[in-house]
């Protein structure tokens, strides 16, 4: 069984939103059985030790943001993968 960190969501079975700094602790992720890690923010956070897979999307915060231009990306790492950090 998974131990999820308490300050990340579960939105689905295998899927999770959670801040850059639950980042900070990669046993956690681990212990989580999360593989992939997918940042949507206008920083790059550091990437955490051990074997992850990672994709970063640059956005900024505003409602003038063109997220529809970054959906197929992000759905193809999602429609692949399981047990990924948001």
């Amino acid at each position: 069984m998974n131990v999820v960190p308490s300050a990340m969501i579960l939105v689905e079975a295998g899927v999770y939103i959670g801040a850059a700094s639950d980042l900070k602790d990669a046993q956690d992720l681990t212990n989580a059985g999360i593989t992939h890690i997918l940042t949507v923010d206008s920083e790059q956070p550091a990437s955490p030790d051990g074997p992850f897979r990672m994709m970063y999307v640059h956005v900024l915060d505003k409602s003038s943001t063109d997220l529809l231009s970054h959906l197929k990306a992000l759905y193809l790492m999602l429609a692949r993968h399981q047990n990924l950090f948001l």
